[in-house]
């Protein structure tokens, strides 16, 4: 429990492992020089970033928060080997790293690559991998 502040009207609830602030009214007077306390009326996000509360609630209310920052990370792979031998058939292959080569041989390449890759040199990417590019454009969460 903080120090008593003049004034100001504290009520507390009992969680079984402490005794936290569930809300401080404050009437500022002239002697305050400048304190200020913050209303936390509820368990939520302000609780958890403020006061450090770990309840269910409050970790709820900050997982719910978290997901607004999340990059779209779902991202559809496709067999990059059309690609690769569309560059070595205009010879065009020096011009792509080693590594991202070794990368699109392991694992495949991305939709959104693939189509700058091809666009690059002039195809459409439908023309380099037929309907196999069409395959991760459309299952998306939105159902485009």
């Amino acid at each position: 429990m903080p120090v008593p502040h003049p004034g100001a009207t504290y009520v507390t609830m009992n969680t079984g492992y402490a005794q936290m602030i569930v809300s401080v009214n404050v009437t500022r007077t002239p002697m305050d020089k400048g304190t200020h306390i913050k209303q936390y009326a509820e368990h939520g996000l302000g609780m958890y970033r403020y006061r450090k509360c770990r309840c269910e609630i409050c970790k709820g209310a900050a997982a719910a928060d978290r997901v607004k920052y999340r990059k779209y990370k779902r991202r559809f792979y496709i067999s990059a080997d059309p690609l690769i031998a569309k560059l070595q058939q205009i010879e065009k292959l020096s011009d792509i790293d080693s590594n991202t080569l070794k990368s699109w041989r392991l694992k495949g390449i991305n939709i959104y690559s693939a189509d700058y890759w091809c666009l690059k040199y002039g195809y459409h990417p439908a023309q380099i991998f037929g309907q196999s590019f069409y395959k991760g454009c459309f299952d998306g969460e939105d159902g485009y």
